[in-house]
């Protein structure tokens, strides 16, 4: 009887072990189940965010046309009314606008006074395109005679119609056709 009593007392704790055994076996299943789901959420979310990396590639290589048809004309508006060199504008995550001449980039806070005043006038000018009645202040303090004259004449030049009023301290060798120096 001892032996019976003690092989029964064996066989439920064995029983009580593998109800126990079952209810991980369940919960393991269920774990998989909602790991396979979230697998499966995850690579639609991962298709998803190709799809959305896509678009957003295309936007922006569009946005970068859109952008160079705008800037190009008006980089080269500005180089047609610098004296030398040639205006850039560009945008691509930052605006910059800056000013090459020859191998010398620049951008435009890193420009000298002199390269300011005919960079500022030529942007100005540029910036006008055709609309009505133009004045344009030139603050040429800083401009030798050489890029003074040439500045003046590329202005005069793209807005015969503009009055330009230029203030400088220097008294130039020549003064452009349609010009008149006034002395304070």
């Amino acid at each position: 009887m001892e032996i019976l009593k003690a092989q029964i007392q064996g066989l439920k704790a064995s029983l009580s072990e593998l109800r126990e055994k079952k209810d991980l076996f369940i919960k393991a299943q269920t774990l998989a189940e909602q790991v396979a789901k979230a697998q499966t959420a995850g690579d639609v979310l991962e298709e998803s965010l190709g799809a959305v990396k896509k678009t957003k590639a295309d936007l922006k290589d569009r946005r970068s046309e859109i952008l160079k048809s705008a800037l190009d004309p008006l980089a080269q508006a500005i180089t047609a009314l610098l004296p030398r060199g040639e205006g850039v504008v560009t945008l691509d995550d930052h605006l910059f606008l800056g000013w090459k001449d020859g191998e010398r980039l620049v951008p435009y806070n890193g420009l000298s006074g002199g390269e300011k005043v005919f960079f500022d006038g030529a942007l100005a000018s540029a910036l006008l395109k055709d609309g009505g009645q133009k004045i344009l202040v030139l603050e040429g303090g800083e401009l030798d005679d050489s890029n003074l004259v040439a500045t003046l004449e590329k202005i005069i030049l793209a807005h015969p119609d503009a009055q330009v009023i230029v203030n400088t301290w220097y008294n130039p060798h020549e003064v452009p056709e349609g010009w008149k120096v006034i002395q304070l």
